[in-house]
């Protein structure tokens, strides 16, 4: 087919509009694109999770099982923290942070017990016993020693202010209208916020489906700006005052005036780009036992000071019974603190995991580039090519996503691209599929009077065919004719004449297609039908000689039929008897005519020397005549050589074969009688004198009677050669 740009612009054209309509629908999605891009993002840091340093200077001092076992029921005593806090400042910690909300007064500590006493002198003693000896005071001077932080929550059941120990400066939009906002806090003990030097929310913010993805730096709690703790544990460790919050329009940002967010928050010399809400994307590095020091160990002196020196140390539980565990994209449970440690890690290494704001329209460019290649290529290339393209293009794009992600640390999404291409393709695809059976249909009412039904459905599945030209082939040709036609129809009306004959073709018809012939034409009361195209037939010589046969055996009900619907006259010249010659060889097949009108047709010399067998079934008197090819090739027939003629046009000479019938018919002695045939042909062919004598005795074989017409063509060959013979003498 020549191609023409203005199709092919025009077909691209057609696409577009849907095209460029299902991109955008597709990119912006909604939960369900969410939550397989989402999912995407998870499955690559599960492949490529961030690298674990053995030498980050974070460490989780962990309140385990094994530790609650050892040291008891929590909670524990706060002189058992505070012990824990003096340790870690002595072994150089860098800083201490600790993963809980201690909002309540111990009610393990000593003086509490003088609430129990009455006045008297009894609680006067045993106050001076336990005056200096709160353990909520030992913990608070332990944190007063370090360089310590705090647990806050943040809370909507509550107006109280939290309580916020760093300073904040900000340039840009003011940054606490893009921040998670709270009403109020749940803070520690007043003593404890006091000594400690930072104080930093220990809230979460997970996605819909509770997957700790990010965490939010900041939080906006009435009209103060407050710490997540693990911003605020990294401010104290850097012995930093104040955290830089820089919103849009700040200087640098070219928002031009639009209030897109908090665009980066900087602590000390450490500056961290974030989402619009303050959000750090986590890229996790996973569980690693190298980062976890269990609480029982420092208690029993067993921790060697080495191991946290210069460290940032998180006190939190992993123990399942304190309630603090989350899911991530890295696994389905991990311990609260734990996140708290995995961010620190990320902040400290420089690395980073952002969506970066061209993100969606790069998306949407690429899927609606896609949506484009898909529809052109479904409509304009053939399916497979199509779909090869198509496939590249997907895997492209998942690609792409991949190296982003594992090479830059972008989340560029190419789910939603590669959605918008594929839905394109296949709705591009099923229309084409729609117009093409379409297309078939018409063919098929155009043609279905007029070829056979084998030759249609190749057309329609290839209307390319429909073009003048062939190929050439192994084709098996059958013709067959109605005998004394002429004499049989003269008397009878022009009506009754094209009853005889569709009441003649019809079953002759159904035998070819049985068989998946094609039916060439109709030639009066002749037929003409072909095997192995357009369909490939391995065994289509087999298949011709089982047609003669059904041929054959139809001819007793198409009489009973002509004589109910045409009359007796139809009958008057007695039983039906057709002339079937087969020939098997090369030839050409194809649509043959004009570019004005043309027919699926075959020629070659097959195509001859099966029309100059046909009427010499008359001669031999025999309704099935092959060439010598047929009787060689066609498997479990039987066949009786009759003679070597030269056929009408040929120079040479062709040896003819009665279709005898199937070998699983014939009577057990046909095989003596084939033999004897074969000797007085022989005989007869070879001018010896026993030719008459062999003759005479097969004649008396009761298979010799469908031969009778055969043999008396052989006597009066016999007879010529006398005569020729005595005129040559005389």
């Amino acid at each position: 087919m020549r191609f023409s740009a203005g199709r092919f612009l025009l077909e691209a054209l057609v696409i577009a509009l849907p095209a460029l309509a299902v991109a955008p629908l597709v990119v912006a999605g909604g939960p369900a694109v969410e939550a397989v891009r989402e999912g995407v993002f998870d499955a690559f840091q599960r492949l490529s999770p961030r690298r674990y340093d053995p030498a980050s200077p974070v460490r989780i001092l962990d309140i385990d099982e094994e530790s609650l076992r050892r040291l008891g029921q929590w909670p524990w005593p706060r002189d058992v923290l505070a012990d824990a806090v003096s340790k870690l400042t002595t072994y150089g910690a860098a800083a201490v942070s600790l993963d809980l909300v201690l909002a309540e007064p111990d009610r393990t500590s000593p003086e509490r017990l003088l609430r129990e006493l009455p006045d008297g002198p009894e609680k006067a003693r045993v106050a001076e016993l336990v005056a200096g000896r709160s353990h909520d005071d030992r913990l608070a001077a332990a944190l007063a020693d370090a360089r310590s932080a705090l647990g806050v929550a943040l809370v909507n059941d509550s107006d109280r202010a939290p309580t916020v120990k760093a300073a904040f400066a900000t340039s840009g939009d003011e940054p606490s209208q893009f921040l998670h906002r709270f009403r109020g806090a749940v803070d520690p003990l007043p003593p404890l916020a006091a000594a400690a030097t930072g104080v930093g929310a220990v809230n979460w913010a997970p996605d819909r489906d509770l997957i700790v993805r990010r965490v939010q730096l900041l939080f906006a709690v009435g009209q103060r700006i407050a710490p997540a703790l693990a911003l605020e544990t990294l401010r104290v460790a850097r012995d930093a005052s104040t955290i830089m919050v820089k919103a849009s329009n700040a200087s640098g940002e070219q928002a031009f005036g639009v209030h897109s967010g908090v665009n980066a928050v900087r602590v000390g010399e450490l500056t961290f780009a974030t989402d619009r809400d303050s959000s750090l994307r986590i890229r996790y590095a996973g569980s690693r036992p190298e980062r976890v020091l269990p609480f029982w160990r420092l208690a029993a002196g067993q921790l060697a000071p080495d191991e946290v020196r210069g460290r940032i140390v998180l006190v939190g539980s992993s123990a399942s019974a304190l309630s603090d565990i989350r899911s991530t994209p890295a696994q389905s449970s991990v311990p609260g603190v734990e996140i708290h440690a995995e961010l620190l890690e990320q902040m400290l290494a420089g690395v980073s995991l952002v969506r970066p704001d061209y993100a969606p329209g790069l998306e949407l460019a690429l899927a609606a580039l896609g949506a484009l290649l898909a529809g052109a290529l479904a409509r304009l290339v053939a399916p497979a090519p199509a779909a090869a393209v198509v496939a590249a293009s997907l895997a492209a794009m998942a690609a792409g996503s991949w190296l982003a992600f594992d090479r830059l640390g972008l989340l560029i999404d190419g789910i939603a691209p590669a959605l918008a291409t594929l839905g394109v393709y296949v709705t591009a695809t099923v229309l084409k599929v729609l117009q093409s059976d379409g297309e078939r249909r018409r063919i098929r009412a155009a043609f279905a009077h007029y070829v056979a039904p084998e030759v249609v459905r190749a057309i329609a599945a290839d209307p390319s065919r429909l073009k003048l030209g062939g190929e050439t082939k192994p084709l098996t040709v059958l013709f067959s004719d109605l005998r004394d036609f002429t004499a049989r129809s003269e008397d009878m009306p022009a009506e009754s004449v094209i009853r005889l004959l569709n009441l003649l073709h019809t079953p002759l018809t159904e035998a070819v297609l049985a068989e998946r012939g094609t039916v060439d034409k109709y030639i009066g009361d002749g037929l003409m039908a072909f095997w192995n195209a357009p369909l490939d037939l391995p065994d289509h010589v087999e298949r011709a000689c089982r047609t003669a046969l059904a041929m054959q055996r139809r001819l007793p009900e198409i009489e009973r039929r002509l004589a109910q619907e045409i009359g007796p006259e139809a009958a008057a010249r007695g039983p039906l008897e057709l002339g079937i010659g087969i020939g098997t060889g090369m030839a050409c097949v194809g649509n043959m005519g004009s570019a004005l009108r043309f027919d699926y047709s075959t020629v070659g010399d097959t195509v001859n020397t099966a029309a100059r067998l046909e009427p010499l079934t008359r001669v031999y008197g025999v309704p099935i005549l092959v060439s010598e090819p047929v009787a060689l090739a066609a498997r479990g027939f039987a066949f009786v050589p009759l003679d070597t003629v030269r056929l009408k046009g040929k120079a040479r000479f062709t040896r003819v074969y009665a279709l005898h019938g199937r070998m699983e018919d014939c009577p057990p002695d046909f095989a003596a009688f084939l033999a004897e045939h074969e000797a007085a042909l022989e005989a007869v062919m070879g001018r010896e004198p026993r030719a008459r004598r062999l003759l005479a005795r097969l004649r008396a074989r009761p298979e010799a009677a469908a031969y009778g017409r055969a043999y008396d063509e052989w006597e009066r060959r016999l007879d010529r050669r006398v005569a020729q013979t005595a005129e040559a003498r005389a």
